[in-house]
């Protein structure tokens, strides 16, 4: 092959290299958002086929490196292998769940803070089953799903929840505020902490 051809096919092999990453990335990024729109039941199969997608190109490109560099003795051919590796290790890092749900929850803290806010002055009412339904100005499908947030027992306190995501069975998780204003209503749901971030908050399941 001539040299042309050479950095045609390296410029390929760079190029499907940053797709397939960048494809990775986005999933990792909206994860939350493609596993509500597909459902749980469906978001399996779709990580399956990326983490797929990922590994097939990955030996692809580890297998074209090794080859070209063994026979050329140029180092630049290793370039989509490190391309790769650095944005995939990248997308793992920054996207993990644990930082998923810390940046959701420093980017959004203000605005719940403002919701239990006017829910523990009467500003807001909760319904029979525990539902407050949010005005349209406070309504934000990354914070809180379906525009509502709920009324909830846990060890005899009331917390007000708010669902980020939503699973089988009724199951859901999201955030909390545990109060010790005590409520008429709460959803019959049990919530489990999971995880503490600042004083009465908490990252929680439902079951």
């Amino acid at each position: 092959m001539n040299k042309i051809g050479e950095k045609l096919v390296l410029l390929f092999m760079t190029l499907q290299a940053a797709v397939v990453s960048g494809f990775y990335f986005y999933s990792k990024a909206q994860k939350w958002n493609i596993r509500e729109e597909m459902t749980v039941f469906i978001y399996p199969f779709f990580s399956l086929l990326v983490t797929v997608l990922l590994i097939l190109s990955a030996l692809f490109t580890l297998a074209y490196s090794v080859q070209k560099v063994k026979e050329t003795k140029k180092i630049y051919f290793l370039l989509p292998m490190v391309l790769m590796v650095i944005l995939v290790g990248m997308t793992a890092t920054l996207f993990s769940e644990n930082n998923l749900r810390e940046y959701n929850f420093v980017k959004y803290q203000e605005a719940r803070e403002a919701i239990v806010e006017s829910i523990l002055e009467g500003e807001l009412l909760p319904e029979e089953n525990g539902m407050v339904s949010l005005p349209e100005d406070m309504q934000d499908e990354d914070m809180t799903r379906g525009g509502q947030v709920y009324i909830v027992s846990y060890n005899g306190q009331s917390g007000i929840y708010f669902c980020t995501f939503t699973g089988v069975m009724e199951s859901s998780a999201g955030y909390v505020f545990l109060t010790d204003k005590s409520f008429d209503v709460s959803m019959n749901n049990k919530i489990v902490l999971q995880k503490q971030y600042e004083k009465g908050w908490y990252y929680c399941g439902t079951d």
